[in-house]
Order: C-alpha cells, then structure tokens, then sequence
C-alpha cells in the first residue's frame, strides 16, 4: 500500500482535518443544548418546589366573623379577599390606610360567619356633569 501526498489545502489544518473536527462541533452544540434544556429544567423544578411558581389562595370574607375580618384586614393595611365564591374578589383597605390617589373610602357591606358586616373600599367618586358629588341615595 502505497501513501497518497497530502493536498495543499489540508497542509495547514491540525489533525489533518476532514469530518472528525466536524463531527467534534456538532457534539460540542449538542452538549450545549442539552446543558441549557437541563438548567431550564431544573430552574423550574426547583420553582415549583420552593413556590415561586404558584400563586396563594385569597382567603374569603365567609371563613371570618365580622370583628376577625377587620382585625386581619387592620394588620395587613389592604387585602384581596373573596367575597361571594372564589371568582368573586375586592380589596379591601383598613380606614387607617391612605387610598391612591384620586380615590376615596367607601364603605362596603360583605357577608361574614357572623352576618354582613361594613368593610371599606377605594373607588373614584361618582359625580354628575356639573362636578358635584351625587346624593348617597343615587349611589347604590
């Protein structure tokens, strides 16, 4: 058996180059996206497990008496709660807490363990064409 010269264009390439530095490449971006699936993967996982991922449960107005509700409600400054079911929700604010702005308290009945009881909610003022506040009566 006889050697074959090298051609010219493979003198400068290391290995004698050819499908092996080829093949080494594909490896190399197959490796990386495997390592970039797993951390995802992983990241994840370990989301779920330490409980980024998930979101807490509102708790509802109906598990509280009245005097349980705006004492939990006092401590937090503001709350979401449920009011009716779990697709029915408001927040809540305690009468200490400033509302944002352009906003005022307004009292709002809830049901509760004990009967309905008055909580309090932000929500703009309703007023009529000439800027005055509309009577309590028509607000309901």
């Amino acid at each position: 058996m006889k050697l074959q010269p090298v051609p010219e264009y493979a003198k400068g390439i290391k290995g004698g180059g050819g499908a092996s530095e080829i093949s080494d490449k594909g490896t190399q971006i197959m490796t990386n996206q495997v390592r970039t699936f797993a951390s995802i993967l992983f990241f994840g996982i370990a989301c779920m497990f330490l409980g980024l991922g998930g979101a807490d449960a509102r708790p509802s107005t109906q598990s509280y008496t009245c005097e349980g509700v705006r004492h939990f409600i006092d401590q937090r400054g503001t709350v979401v709660m449920n009011t009716k079911n779990a697709s029915v929700y408001r927040k809540f604010y305690a009468p200490h807490y400033q509302c944002p702005f352009s906003t005022e308290h307004t009292a709002h009945r809830v049901p509760t363990k004990s009967g309905t009881c008055t909580l309090y909610i932000c929500r703009e003022p309703r007023e009529d064409m000439f800027g005055r506040k509309w009577p309590r009566r028509f607000l309901k």
